[in-house]
């Protein structure tokens, strides 16, 4: 156990460890060792997202573009076809069909008959069904699609010219699981597509021609992995949500559907439009990119490991800690420290600078980097050497676009990915096509095909130097929450500070870690962004070692003479390790977040880079049994 507690005492690099991607396919497989339900659920229902989604998009993607040719010669449709669709529309250019009408019911009919919903259930028995991690979520071992059935609940017309069609739909269907308590639940996914129907067969081949050749052209080696964005901002809904904005892909479609046409002098007249583009991704399709492995370890590891903070006998504290510890209590850190523990985390078996003292084997617990890396200027942190089996996103990117790769050439100066610090899956749609037509003499918006391409985020500057940065912000953040900035805290007593409005709590009462403890965070923010405004995109999100996790400090009590006491989910004191005695959770934050405060607010199954305050501890209770060193400050 003390072995277990040196591991999570510290000053930390923190990391948490993914789902198994490997334990899937033929169910023979072991679960994962850190199998945890609620980061389980979450894979789950993605996994199941992904593949009803491929499943409907190989179901319709022939008929993306068709004709009343086909229709006729082939009897796709019974009731879809050119004149029914004009009689819909009359004299307007845009019509919701009312769900209780006849023509939606015959149109869902008729849709309906191009999916295969056997082939759904078949690729869910793969990937969902087999895959021995989730089968404590199925209902008796069952598909989740069992018992269910994709519904329509969207149709709409589009008359774009005479005798061209398009017709939007979307689709419903249930699924069916067991939720933490074990009992059966359902949750639903959708689809959304369109069909787009002219009245010559050369027509819509013409347009299947041209969107095949320029999904090629984007999954080419050429551009598969030239879409990037620039940032070193860790809030991961925030850069989604500006994808559009803030990446390069909207240009390099252009760039490459223009190349496209070019191809053809038969299409010099079209061009592409890209005002309207979406960019669709989610948290669960991004991953960081470094060195991940496989760990049998607990699920948050320490690095660097340097030990606790024990308040009945610093002397005896690791060198490492005492030298943090008095860091924290000087006026001012300087930039030399931050330098200093970047490069000792980055080196997985060297030591250098303020942090020379450190034990050997203080690193073992880290998602290692080889010391040649290290030499070469590689950050532990973030680094292209992201192994594919570890890796779904990177998995599903690779089967998406065979041509998506990361750079693995060692020598950074030659390495493309250099400067790369995670990946993201998204889908792009409303790629606009403007088409003339030579029978009317008109152009017309033709909306190309859905397609999934990965995106880099890539730092504005060195890795190594974002690391820096991180460290010098949060070290400053904590400092300024410990009460190190004129509230008196020593490396024996602590004075945390809580905002004024936190005086009013009801002395001796329960509160949760995250009522107590985010409200401070969010004060010592302001106060060191106000200070400096570059930190601000380092301190995006909070969490704790502990808090949350069932059994460590889940609530909080204040005396009235403000001393804090730590107690587990049950409400009892905080638990007795062997000769040490936590006192207090250890707070601390994730460079990459949901773009939320919090406890929970890191990214669940990533290998996230963060960091962590050490564990304020005694070494025997029985010797001071009502020592208790943290208290509350109140502060503005």
């Amino acid at each position: 156990m003390k072995k277990l507690l040196s591991i999570l005492a510290a000053t930390t690099m923190v990391v948490s460890a993914p789902l198994s991607v490997v334990a899937c396919g033929d169910g023979t497989g072991k679960p994962d060792k850190d199998w945890d339900f609620d980061s389980t659920a979450i894979d789950f229902k993605r996994e199941i997202g992904r593949v009803y989604q491929t499943s409907l998009t190989r179901d319709f993607q022939d008929y993306f573009f068709t004709n009343q040719e086909d229709i006729e010669k082939e009897n796709i449709f019974e009731s879809i076809s050119l004149s029914k669709l004009d009689e819909i529309v009359g004299d307007n250019s845009f019509v919701n069909l009312n769900t209780d009408s006849k023509d939606f019911k015959n149109f869902a009919s008729d849709l309906e008959k191009l999916t295969n919903f056997d082939n759904l259930k078949k690729e869910t028995d793969k990937e969902i069904v087999k895959n021995v991690n989730y089968k404590p979520m199925l209902v008796d071992g069952a598909n989740p699609f069992d018992n269910s059935k994709i519904d329509f609940t969207t149709i709409t017309v589009q008359k774009l010219d005479n005798e061209i069609f398009t017709i939007h739909f979307k689709t419903i269907s249930d699924f069916y699981f067991k939720d933490k308590s074990n009992q059966k639940v359902n949750d639903t996914v959708t689809y959304q597509s369109s069909i787009t129907i002219f009245k010559e067969r050369n027509t819509s081949e013409e347009m299947k021609l041209i969107s095949k050749s320029f999904e090629n052209k984007i999954k080419s080696k050429e551009y598969a992995n030239s879409f990037n964005f620039e940032s070193e901002d860790g809030r991961i809904y925030k850069n989604i949500d500006n994808l559009d904005k803030n990446s390069n892909v909207k240009n390099q479609f252009l760039t490459a559907g223009g190349e496209v046409l070019k191809e053809n002098n038969e299409w010099k007249e079209y061009s592409f439009k890209a005002d309207n583009m979406n960019i669709k991704g989610s948290v669960e399709d991004f991953d960081l990119t470094n060195t991940h492995n496989s760990r049998d370890y607990i699920p948050y590891n320490s690095v660097p490991q340097l030990g606790l903070v024990m308040v009945d006998n610093p002397e005896s504290m690791d060198p490492g800690v005492l030298g943090f510890m008095e860091k924290m209590q000087s006026d001012e850190i300087p930039e030399s420290y931050f330098k200093s523990m970047a490069t000792s985390f980055d080196a997985s078996k060297k030591n250098t600078g303020d942090w020379d003292q450190l034990k050997s084997g203080d690193w073992s617990y880290a998602p290692e980097l080889d010391n040649d890396l290290s030499d070469k200027g590689w950050s532990r942190a973030f680094n292209p050497f992201l192994d594919k089996k570890y890796s779904k996103v990177l998995t599903d990117l690779s089967s998406i676009s065979p041509n998506f790769a990361l750079d693995q050439n060692k020598e950074i100066s030659e390495n493309k990915d250099s400067k790369l610090m995670g990946i993201y899956k998204v889908e792009t749609s409303g790629l606009i096509l403007n088409y003339y037509n030579s029978f009317t003499g008109n152009t017309i918006d033709l909306q190309m095909p859905k397609i999934q391409i990965g995106i880099r985020q890539n730092a504005p500057e060195t890795t190594k130097k974002i690391v820096e940065d991180f460290f010098a912000a949060n070290v400053n953040l904590f400092k300024q929450m410990y009460g190190y900035n004129g509230s008196g805290s020593t490396t024996t007593n602590f004075f945390i500070e809580m905002p004024n409005s936190l005086g009013s709590l009801k002395r001796d009462t329960f509160y949760t870690f995250g009522e107590v403890f985010n409200p401070a965070y969010e004060q010592a923010r302001k106060k060191v962004i106000s200070k400096n405004s570059n930190y601000e995109k380092y301190l995006t999100s909070f969490a704790s070692f502990g808090a949350g996790s069932g059994n460590e400090c889940e609530y909080i009590k204040i005396d009235n003479n403000n001393v804090m006491s730590f107690y587990d989910a049950n409400k009892l004191p905080h638990k007795t390790y062997g000769p040490y005695f936590p006192w207090i959770c250890s707070p601390g934050s994730y460079f990459f977040s949901k773009d939320s405060y919090g406890v929970k607010s890191g990214l669940g199954g990533q290998w996230n880079f963060g960091f962590s305050m050490p564990l304020i501890s005694i070494r025997d209770i029985k010797l001071i049994p009502n020592y208790k060193p943290v208290k509350a400050v109140f502060v503005d």
